[in-house]
C-alpha cells in the first residue's frame, strides 16, 4: 500500500516535504517549486545600484573620510551598523537590499563585516562613469565615460547631408562652424580618431588593473581566482573593454596556480587582446 500525503503550498511557493507510506515504512521527501516571489531576494546588479542610490552624494570624498574615521583598526573594514550610520550622515540612506548584496559579495565584505576601501573605489568609478562631458551640439553616446575619457575623445556625427563637425582640441571643446566637408574627408583625422579611441580604452583598462592589484594578497603577486574573476566581467561591462567571454577564460586558465591567479602575466595576456 502507498499513500502519499503532501504539505498545501503557501503563497511564498517554498519547497512542499512530501511523505509516502510504503508498506510500514515512512518515507519522507522534499519536492523543490520554482519561488514565484520576487523583490527583496533577487539578485541585482551593485555597480547600478549603488549608482542610482548615492546619484544625491556631492562629496565621495568626505565620505571616505568618515570610514576612516571609523576604521580605528586600520583594517579596511566596518561593520554593517558603522557602513550605515556613515552614509547617513552623508545624506544617503542605503537600503537593505544593496546591504543584503554587498554582504554577500566577497570583493566588498569579509568576515560579515564590509570592505570599505573596495567599495569607496566602487563609487567613485560609478560617479565618474555616469558624469560625461559631451561636445555641445553632438548626441551623446550609447555608454558611460570617464571625465577624463571625455577630455581626450574626439566625436564624429552620423551623416546628415550637412557639414561635418567635430572638437578640434582639448584646449577648444567648441564644434567649429566651418568644418571640413564630407565630400572631402581628411585622412588623418581618422587616424587621429583611432589613435583617441585607443588612448581612452587603455585609461579604461588601467581601472581593472589598479582594482586587481588593490586585491593583490601581500608580496604574492597573486589575487583569489574567483574574486578575479568577478572583477574581470564586472569592469569589462562597466568600461566596456570588449573582452570576449572566452578570452576571458582562456586567461583565467592560462595563468591561475591553484585557487589563485597571477596578476601581471593575465593583465599582459588581456591587455594584448
Amino acid at each position: 500500500m502507498s499513500l502519499d500525503k503532501k504539505d498545501e503550498p503557501g503563497n511564498d511557493a517554498m519547497p512542499n516535504i512530501v511523505v509516502k507510506i510504503v508498506g510500514s515504512k515512512y518515507v519522507r521527501y522534499v519536492v523543490n517549486k520554482p519561488n514565484t516571489s520576487r523583490g527583496e531576494d533577487e539578485a541585482i546588479d551593485i555597480p547600478r545600484q549603488v549608482s542610482e542610490e548615492f546619484s544625491a552624494l556631492r562629496d565621495s570624498e568626505s565620505l571616505e573620510q568618515r570610514f576612516q574615521e571609523v576604521d580605528r583598526s586600520l583594517s579596511g573594514l566596518v561593520s554593517r551598523k558603522e557602513f550605515q550610520i556613515s552614509c547617513e550622515s552623508r545624506g544617503v540612506t542605503v537600503s537593505s537590499r544593496l546591504l543584503r548584496a554587498i554582504l554577500s559579495d566577497s570583493n566588498y565584505s569579509q568576515g560579515g563585516q564590509i570592505r570599505w576601501k573596495m567599495f569607496m573605489a566602487l563609487l567613485k568609478e560609478t560617479k565618474m562613469s555616469t558624469n560625461p562631458l559631451p561636445c555641445a551640439g553632438e548626441q551623446e553616446e550609447d555608454r558611460s565615460v570617464s571625465v577624463k575619457d571625455s577630455y581626450n575623445q574626439q566625436h564624429v556625427p552620423e551623416a546628415t547631408g550637412k557639414p561635418s563637425f567635430h572638437c578640434a582640441s582639448v584646449a577648444d571643446r567648441r564644434c567649429p562652424q566651418n568644418a571640413r566637408p564630407v565630400s572631402q574627408p581628411a585622412m588623418h583625422f581618422s587616424e587621429d580618431k583611432y589613435s583617441g579611441e585607443q588612448e581612452n580604452w587603455i585609461d579604461r583598462f588601467m581601472k581593472l588593473e589598479n582594482v586587481l592589484r588593490l586585491c593583490m594578497n601581500k608580496n604574492s603577486g597573486m589575487v583569489e581566482m574567483e574574486r578575479a574573476k568577478s572583477l574581470i566581467y564586472n569592469y569589462n561591462h562597466i568600461y566596456h573593454l570588449s573582452l570576449s567571454e572566452d578570452k576571458i577564460e582562456d586567461a583565467l586558465w592560462s595563468f591561475h596556480a591553484g585557487q589563485n591567479i597571477l596578476v601581471e602575466p593575465l593583465l599582459l595576456y588581456l591587455k594584448e587582446l
